[in-house]
């Protein structure tokens, strides 16, 4: 006689278990939503867009990138890529007539190395501190170099730079503000001014020059041609205004810009004077 409602011992399975879903693998996932930006990171599914892992069930998997967090890591991810390549295009130049460290090196790795620095820079961190964060900025799998080599890429930066301005202003009717100071060791400073399709101010640094001693009027107009005709390329009937203080200096320098940019309007000292009434009232 057989029980046929009798099991042995350790051939018994919860039904949980009977019944579980069978999923696949991470390479399998990632090969099924191409373009997603899903990778095998650890043995485990990992969205680069989102930077976290992700279940592997098919259907968590869908509403995942179907979600607008995904959407829009994925367009930012794809504009960092866009503006790394535009990086690399615009020092191109640079890179090629010159010998600095790591001009031979992949896209991707040089890439990195220009992210960094760009960053510190930003931040206000000398370089020179940069061989102490190494170790730490080297964990993302990209290789550096030393501070000493990294500084070689820093025209690079100037270089793209330069052209993100260039192309910000290009075909608009630009004003300029300029003004320096006359202690020694001081700066002078000039920002352009522009206005966007929605009507905003829109305004840019285009140079910040150190004076050993005070500038002449002859060497402010240098450096206003310099910057906006042969640097930025503003075209003679762009520039339509120039804010300034009314230093004797000032006053030499629009004089002698004025042949090339004919059209302009000179106000002077009208930032002072906005500061001047709103303290004073009068």
């Amino acid at each position: 006689f057989k029980n046929s409602g009798s099991s042995k011992k350790g051939l018994y399975k919860p039904p949980s278990l009977q019944h579980a879903p069978k999923t696949k693998g991470p390479k399998y996932r990632v090969n099924q939503f191409p373009g997603e930006m899903l990778i095998v990171r650890s043995g485990k599914l990992y969205c680069e867009a989102c930077r976290y892992e992700v279940p592997l069930i098919k259907g968590v998997i869908s509403k995942h990138i179907m979600s607008d967090k995904h959407k829009e890591g994925k367009d930012a991810r794809c504009e960092r890529t866009k503006e790394a390549k535009q990086l690399l295009l615009d020092g191109s130049d640079y890179l090629q007539t010159t010998n600095a460290s790591g001009s031979t090196l992949p896209d991707e790795v040089l890439v990195y190395r220009l992210t960094c620095l760009e960053t510190i820079m930003r931040a206000g961190i000398p370089i020179a501190k940069m061989d102490i964060l190494r170790p730490l900025l080297e964990g993302h799998g990209e290789r550096l170099t030393a501070s000493q080599h990294l500084s070689e890429l820093i025209p690079v930066l100037h270089d793209a730079a330069v052209a993100k301005v260039k192309s910000a202003i290009a075909g608009k009717h630009i004003s300029v503000v300029f003004d320096g100071t006359t202690k020694v060791c001081e700066a002078m400073a000039i920002v352009v001014r522009s206005v966007d399709q929605e009507f905003g101010v829109c305004q840019h640094l285009v140079r910040l020059m150190l004076a050993a001693k005070s500038l002449t009027g002859e060497q402010v107009a240098h450096s206003l041609l310099h910057t906006l005709a042969i640097i930025y390329q503003v075209q003679p009937s762009h520039l339509v205004a120039t804010m300034r203080d009314r230093a004797s200096v000032n006053d030499v320098a629009i004089r002698s810009i004025r042949p090339l940019y004919m059209g302009l309007m000179d106000v002077g000292c009208f930032s002072h004077t906005l500061e001047f009434r709103t303290w004073t009232g009068v």
